[in-house]
């Protein structure tokens, strides 16, 4: 449902406004299936192997503690030993904890998110449309199974210290804005390199939506569809179809050893401008469509002022 994208969303939002570096730090909860692997966020302790090195915290702090503000997320904290959401709970009270070496480190300044599927997955099949129970007498059943589930695994004073937000499963409208968003992130990519516009059919829209999502599993799937339906794929056509020379492209790798040799002032934009123009591809055609047909997908170049 996207719980990192919009932990990521969120820091790169407050960047723009703000203008300033938000520092982020990922902890995978599955890397921490031991109380041991604790060492590794604050260090290890005198006496062990690298004891003299500094844990993960303690090189984030040097980072955050120059920042206004920072966020730290522990993604499937379910799957990390419990000792690692005991390890947070000075963090969540105080906002502080100590390394290694005795030093204190002082995350106050940080918003901490912790990420869990915990219950989901099986209130999702306890909850499947059997009987005569509608939508939402399922969805009720299921919340109330994820809360018990979350009561089991997590101890009382780690959620009391924590705010539960819950995400409803992704509906087809939302895999329908993550298809666009997406596509359009490849296409305007295109755009700019080679002048290309891309175009997707219904056939084929319908055909990303059938394949590349699902109420249980999300849209994660329509991601590596697009990368290689409309990426990978488009890249080798435009490699084929394109008429340039390949001494054009001889001419401009030559020249720009030429002026990495000579030692002399460079001008950025020039080099930019002639790699890009090399880049670009020479095409007889300016948009492509992507369709689906006999359960392919199929590629129709149009020129300007022509149907596909």
């Amino acid at each position: 449902v996207g719980k990192n994208h919009l932990v990521e969303s969120l820091v790169r939002w407050l960047e723009g406004v703000w203008q300033v570096d938000v520092p982020l730090l990922t902890i995978e909860g599955p890397n921490y299936t031991y109380p041991s692997d604790i060492n590794e966020l604050k260090g290890a302790t005198r006496g062990f192997i690298r004891s003299d090195e500094d844990g993960l915290l303690t090189t984030f702090h040097e980072k955050s503690s120059k920042a206004p503000f920072s966020v730290i997320l522990v993604d499937e904290v379910e799957k990390a030993h419990p000792q690692l959401r005991t390890f947070f709970l000075s963090i969540l009270d105080r906002g502080t904890t100590t390394d290694n070496r005795g030093h204190v480190l002082n995350f106050s300044n940080s918003m901490v998110f912790f990420t869990s599927n915990l219950g989901y997955s099986d209130a999702m099949q306890r909850s499947a449309p059997i009987g005569y129970g509608d939508a939402d007498d399922r969805a009720v059943v299921a919340q109330r199974e994820v809360a018990q589930d979350l009561r089991r695994a997590l101890r009382p004073e780690f959620v009391n210290r924590v705010r539960m937000i819950h995400f409803r499963s992704l509906g087809r409208e939302s895999a329908e804005r993550i298809l666009a968003l997406e596509f359009d992130r490849i296409a305007r990519r295109y755009r700019e390199v080679h002048g290309v516009e891309l175009r997707l059919a219904d056939c084929a829209r319908e055909a990303f939506l059938e394949r590349g999502f699902s109420p249980q599993f999300g849209a994660r799937h329509m991601a590596a569809m697009l990368e290689q339906v409309c990426n990978v794929e488009i890249a080798r056509r435009i490699r084929r179809d394109d008429r340039r020379e390949e001494s054009d492209r001889e001419q401009v790798v030559a020249w720009l050893r030429r002026v990495r040799s000579s030692g002399e002032p460079v001008d950025l934009d020039e080099v930019r401008q002639r790699v890009v123009a090399t880049t670009r591809a020479s095409l007889d055609y300016d948009t492509l469509e992507i369709a689906f047909e006999d359960s392919v997908f199929v590629y129709r170049p149009v020129r300007s002022g022509a149907d596909p």
